[in-house]
């Protein structure tokens, strides 16, 4: 198997702090190559398609009798990588049980 660099994988430099131990490193590194990643991201983009405006604890309670659940706290580490991306944005005017709602940004 070969090995896995940074230049391959930007997206999982954001993943961990430079202060985070190696492990976290290496976790970064394992969840982008596994497409673990890819799939959160996929998975809050489509219970967005179907409910915008959504918190992450949202999200977590309608994914947890389906195959494809997703922590609110995983949620929350990709909504940044999302936003960034374009393709959702957070309305951090509001505050549901904690969460701010999050919108799919159309083009």
């Amino acid at each position: 198997m070969a090995k896995f660099a940074f230049a391959d994988q930007p997206e999982a430099k954001k993943l961990y702090r430079s202060s985070n131990p190696k492990s976290s490193k290496i976790a970064a590194k394992k969840a982008v190559k596994s497409g673990l990643v890819k799939s959160h991201e996929e998975r809050i983009l489509y219970w967005l398609k179907k409910n915008n405006g959504l918190t992450t604890k949202e999200i977590q309670h309608l994914s947890y009798l389906t195959p494809n659940f997703i922590h609110h706290t995983q949620a929350g580490k990709r909504t940044g990588a999302l936003k960034d991306k374009g393709l959702i944005r957070v309305d951090e005017t509001v505050l549901r049980n904690g969460c701010h709602p999050l919108y799919l940004v159309e083009k």
